[in-house]
C-alpha cells in the first residue's frame, strides 16, 4: 500500500484531475512540486545509477571483428 502512495507514475495524473475539475490554478501549484519530485529522484535513478548491460557482462556482441568499418586515413 505504501508503494501505491508514493509511486511517481501515478503523480502525473493529479494535474489532469484538476484540469478536468476547472481548478487551473491549482494545476500549476501541483504540476511544479511534481516535476521537482521526478528530476529529483527519478532522473538520477535512471540514468547515474542503473547498471549498463555492458557493466554487468550482460552485453550480446553483435559484431565480432574489431575493426571499423571505415578506410584508414594514413
Amino acid at each position: 500500500f505504501l508503494t501505491v502512495l508514493s509511486s511517481i507514475e501515478l503523480l502525473a495524473g493529479i494535474p489532469l484531475v484538476f484540469c478536468a475539475a476547472g481548478q487551473d490554478k491549482l494545476v500549476s501549484q501541483v504540476l511544479f512540486p511534481i516535476m521537482l519530485l521526478v528530476l529529483g529522484s527519478h532522473a538520477p535513478k535512471r540514468f547515474l545509477w542503473r547498471d549498463r548491460p555492458w557493466m554487468a557482462c550482460r552485453a550480446t556482441p553483435l559484431r565480432f571483428e574489431k575493426t571499423s568499418s571505415f578506410p584508414s586515413r594514413s
